[in-house]
């Protein structure tokens, strides 16, 4: 509703991870050479780890757009046991059958695969999303997966993002060769109060904006209220778009702001708790 009236092609702050609109401050900057590092060593096991809306999906859609035909990718956001076998959904990912097939045969019909790959000088990299929701013997039988690369050959990478709850199940001590075998590991943190306005600026340009929308002051408040959190970020920053529209204002102040913030105060920003008003 407000694109024309702030001369936009695209929605600025949409919760699709769309990597058009990533903004890579420090730790986000340092993430994704974390993960490039990892495909390009060849590591067993990179995981990358934040908050709830702290920017890693789009990290991972990202990094899918710089590989080439050199890679297989199997992507799985499915990792709830109610919704299948992890198994099942790494098969599903790379288009193969695994219905009617026991777990052995699932495993060998992935082995071949992973193996038809190597032999085709093709990379294999699995890439799970919130694997926070893993249990401990879903990610031994990954490790088992991972059994399938031999000396110096790389067979298959795995890729784990998950919320900073994986990581205390990968120190449960059933899980120590498992965790031995993570080459890299990173954890992203929010965005710093003094790049909330880069990254707000950043993705209003990206949708066509020739001008700056929010004032410094609007900025400030913003950082302050999600804590530099990008999801929080671009949930407020929508809102204040629609209040700014509504009230037929070009710029985005600290007062717009200020009224977005009171309607919501008593609304869960994305199902986990809001920063404290300041």
């Amino acid at each position: 509703m407000y694109l024309k009236h702030f001369s936009l092609n695209h929605m600025p702050f949409d919760l699709l991870p769309d990597p058009r609109f990533l903004y890579c401050g420090p730790s986000h900057d340092t993430a994704l050479t974390c993960l490039r590092y990892g495909i390009e060593s060849g590591a067993g096991f990179t995981v990358i780890t934040g908050d709830i809306g702290a920017g890693k999906t789009t990290l991972i859609r990202s990094i899918l757009n710089e590989l080439t035909g050199e890679f297989v990718v199997g992507l799985t956001t499915n990792t709830h046991k109610d919704f299948g076998t992890l198994l099942e959904w790494i098969l599903l990912s790379f288009g193969l059958d695994y219905k009617g097939k026991s777990d052995m045969e699932r495993y060998e019909l992935l082995a071949s695969f992973f193996v038809e790959c190597y032999a085709n000088n093709q990379r294999v990299v699995v890439i799970i999303d919130e694997a926070q929701n893993l249990e401990p013997d879903e990610l031994e039988k990954l490790r088992v997966i991972s059994n399938l690369n031999a000396d110096h050959h790389r067979i298959v990478q795995i890729i784990l993002s998950g919320q900073p709850e994986f990581r205390d199940t990968l120190r449960l001590p059933q899980l120590r060769q498992f965790a031995q075998r993570v080459t890299v590991d990173f954890h992203i943190n929010p965005l710093p109060m003094e790049e909330v306005g880069n990254y707000v600026n950043h993705r209003m340009q990206v949708s066509g904006a020739e001008q700056r929308v929010f004032s410094d002051k609007a900025i400030e408040r913003i950082g302050a209220y999600t804590g530099g959190v990008p999801r929080l970020i671009n949930i407020l920053c929508n809102n204040a778009l629609v209040y700014a529209y509504g009230y037929q204002l070009n710029i985005v102040d600290e007062e717009t702001l200020n009224s977005v913030i009171a309607d919501t105060k008593d609304i869960s920003m994305l199902a986990f708790e809001r920063p404290k008003d300041s």
